[in-house]
């Protein structure tokens, strides 16, 4: 398995930005808060499948 990188923040955040400082990570997912924890295990699971 590579490695998994998943943004979670409270603002707004440029997706292609964030892509062009962190190009050799593997982001999965940008979650935005408010989420619960539950939402969020959801979350991490879809993108680990």
């Amino acid at each position: 398995m590579s490695g998994f990188v998943c943004f979670i923040t409270a603002g707004e955040i440029n997706t292609e930005a964030a892509r062009e400082v962190h190009p050799l990570k593997s982001i999965g997912c940008f979650i935005k808060k408010p989420i619960s924890a539950e939402q969020l295990l959801r979350r991490i699971k879809a993108e680990l499948e």
